[in-house]
């Protein structure tokens, strides 16, 4: 289902970065081209994209995403300003 005025997102979790293989959301992004693609994995401290032939993936570390999340969702961090 996509996002309210926004295209759909595809989340893939694993636990190392090294183990992601692009089969699966290349096949999402097949279906939805203007899809937005993440890796979420333990092992990423610092958020990354890397491009698998024309389609580009954004690896984080669960922090990452839900700050990535909270962001594109306009609203305030718990506790924050």
């Amino acid at each position: 289902m996509p996002r309210r005025g926004r295209p759909p997102l595809a989340i893939e979790c694993k636990t190392s970065a090294n183990d992601f293989d692009p089969k699966n959301l290349r096949a999402f992004h097949q279906l939805y081209p203007d899809s937005a693609l993440r890796v979420v994995a333990i092992d990423v401290d610092r958020p990354f994209e890397k491009t698998f032939g024309e389609v580009e993936v954004g690896f984080r570390g669960l922090a990452g995403l839900m700050e990535e999340l909270i962001a594109a969702s306009g609203r305030r961090k718990p506790g924050g300003p």
